[in-house]
């Protein structure tokens, strides 16, 4: 439910944004790369999430991967958003790209790491 109520967010939010703001490239073609690598990278990861090890607080059992896949595709959508607004959207949007890479980092490099160590 809260997914929904979250995608709904960004549905209209994408219709209040004047169009002539879409035909303009908002950021740099570099950092514009940088960022679909980072988010091809997590799509990869979300995809590749079947099972969370986390507990929840209250009740102690492992979290949901469905749910938590949602979450990650909400993250995704608001750092998609922010590449539609000009460098000031980027530059507010600076925590959630971070957390993105973050994410990809311990998908591609630091798990495969780890098992390879017996970790």
């Amino acid at each position: 439910m809260f997914a929904a109520v979250c995608l709904a967010g960004t549905a209209v939010s994408f219709l209040m944004v004047e169009a002539d703001v879409l035909v303009q490239p908002p950021v740099d073609s570099r950092v514009t790369g940088l960022l679909v690598a980072i988010a091809l990278v997590y799509l990869a990861a979300l995809l590749g999430t079947r099972i969370v090890e986390s507990r929840g607080d209250v009740s102690g059992h492992r979290l949901a991967a469905s749910r938590v896949r949602a979450g990650m595709l909400v993250a995704l959508l608001m750092a998609f958003q922010s590449m539609l607004l000009d460098e000031n959207g980027l530059a507010q949007s600076a925590i959630i790209w971070a957390a993105l890479a973050g994410v990809a980092v311990t998908a591609v490099v630091i798990r495969p790491l780890g098992r390879r160590l017996g970790q």
